[in-house]
């Protein structure tokens, strides 16, 4: 269940959609620098938006909310392409909303596995071989966050919007991880 805090910024994103719709309708009948500039703008509006989700889904409850906030990534990045397909520039945006949703569905993938990994360590808790994969599990799971950050730290250098800055989100994605990355391993230990 999201927070109503969540639905609202969910909310404005479904709107900018809408309005991404509009103003690519209109684009298509006639070309305006004007409102190519403004789909540009709405499109750095929307990356923000999903940082700001980010930020909050990872300080809030991370694990149980991880595939519908990369879903809400691949939506924004849907949105952007569309905007994109219609000659406007979002190179920018379009380069941090895929390292973003690539980098959720690697956590994704790496949690599953932890997932699968602790079930094995709880019906065989003294089996090296359960244990070894969920130490392989954690370790692959906090590379994850680590890439996930060092891609906001370093490889875009696309527009920030006002509020919060993907650099925040993918903090929010590194604290969160290493403390389920910390329980995990304490867990694990407890069953060596």
């Amino acid at each position: 269940m999201l927070t109503e805090d969540l639905r609202t910024l969910i909310d404005r994103l479904e709107r900018i959609d809408r309005a991404v719709d509009l103003a690519c309708v209109s684009l298509e009948r006639h070309y305006s620098p004007q409102i190519a500039d403004a789909l540009t703008d709405t499109c750095t509006e929307a990356v923000s938006l999903g940082h700001e989700l980010t930020m909050r889904v990872f300080y809030d409850e991370p694990w149980s909310r991880l595939d519908t906030l990369h879903q809400i990534w691949v939506f924004v990045h849907t949105m952007i392409r569309r905007v994109a397909g219609h000659g406007v520039d979002t190179m920018d945006t379009m380069l941090v909303s895929d390292a973003t949703r690539d980098g959720l569905a690697t956590l994704c993938i790496a949690t599953a596995a932890l997932e699968t990994a602790g079930l094995q360590v709880a019906t065989t808790p003294r089996d090296a071989t359960a244990l070894r994969a969920a130490s392989q599990a954690i370790t692959d799971l906090a590379a994850a966050a680590d890439h996930v950050f060092m891609t906001a730290v370093t490889a875009m250098a696309g527009p920030e919007a006002r509020g919060v800055s993907r650099l925040d989100a993918a903090y929010a994605i590194l604290t969160a991880t290493a403390a389920r990355a910390a329980r995990e391993r304490a867990s694990v230990n407890a069953h060596q």
